[in-house]
């Protein structure tokens, strides 16, 4: 017979080849009486073979420190991006092998850390968006910190750009929203806003969407008053929202609360005027149900009030959305 190729025996054997390796990777790393500077390109070697034999033995956790061993003799021969990249692919191929995932999703940290250093910021984004959703399972907490950092990855936006790609803005506030971190979800929704919603008629129509958004997640967080609040702040701040589609749904939805109308506030919920907004957020308001609890005062407040937007934010020169494009009645 021979061995299975994956018996403990096997496996301990690969371990330990694996360990030499390691240990020699060290020694090309250090210097000697005959050898001034470290050998990165041997220690590199060393590590690749370390890396692939502990694979082989199926020891994940020994495999990741590996991968972050060649990363950091990458790094030192200024190859960022490479040795970014090994630690991306070692952290996502661990990630399943392992029972705790805190390792693996450090280890994506740094890659992103690195695709920043290096200029490579949408890179940077997208491996914290993931380590941000692999954390969601055990630590959501520290996930929400993740995804927020994604959002806010973007350091030298020119005033009026979008902060960062729409991909990795949706996926961050529908990964919170999904795991209920909802104030985690406003920040991202508002920091995108921050470099937009004052500026010219450009993104309007993300910028509306955004306000409708932010609402809607408060309702998620069962605080009526709080979404009364962003609303009337959209309709008095922000160019042409009252006017259009979304600001029109913000006003039913309010109307319906104010008279206490649980039926015709949870049909609005479930209505096409949502299908306008994320699945995720589309999702959330259909769950949201009428609840007597609710400040009804905040909304009544604000449904007897014409607010009017203030001087200078007039949706004159804004073009409006088209709203037969969603059915909006």
């Amino acid at each position: 017979g021979g061995l299975v190729v994956d018996s403990p025996v096997v496996n301990m054997a690969y371990i330990a080849a694996a360990e030499k390796k390691m240990e020699e990777g060290k020694k090309w790393e250090g210097t000697t009486l005959f050898r001034w500077k470290p050998d990165y390109f041997s220690a590199q070697k060393a590590y690749e073979e370390a890396a692939k034999l502990f694979r082989k033995g199926r020891n994940y956790t020994r495999y990741l420190v590996s991968k972050e061993a060649l990363a950091i003799v990458l790094y030192n021969q200024g190859r960022l991006l490479k040795g970014a990249s090994e630690l991306e692919t070692g952290a996502l191929e661990a990630m399943s092998e392992v029972k705790d995932t805190k390792l693996p999703t450090k280890i994506l940290e740094k890659a992103a850390s690195w695709y920043r250093e290096k200029g490579s910021i949408d890179r940077s984004s997208r491996t914290l968006v993931k380590a941000g959703k692999m954390m969601l399972e055990y630590d959501k907490k520290s996930a929400a910190k993740l995804l927020i950092k994604a959002v806010t990855a973007y350091p030298d936006r020119k005033e009026g750009d979008p902060v960062s790609s729409t991909d990795t803005y949706e996926a961050c506030v529908a990964a919170l929203v999904r795991n209920g971190l909802f104030d985690a979800a406003d920040e991202c929704v508002r920091f995108q806003l921050d470099a937009q919603w004052k500026s010219d008629s450009e993104y309007n129509h993300s910028i509306w969407k955004a306000w409708l958004t932010r609402a809607i997640i408060q309702l998620g967080k069962d605080d009526m008053k709080g979404a009364c609040k962003i609303i009337e702040q959209g309709f008095k701040e922000v160019q042409g929202f009252k006017a259009s589609a979304f600001g029109n749904v913000a006003q039913k939805f309010v109307d319906a609360a104010a008279r206490e109308n649980a039926e015709i506030f949870e049909s609005l919920m479930k209505g096409e005027e949502f299908l306008v907004l994320s699945n995720e957020i589309g999702k959330l308001a259909k769950k949201i149900k009428f609840n007597p609890n609710w400040d009804v005062g905040a909304a009544k407040e604000l449904s007897s009030k014409d607010v009017q937007p203030e001087a200078g934010v007039a949706g004159e020169e804004c073009e409006e959305l088209k709203t037969d494009d969603f059915d909006i009645r």
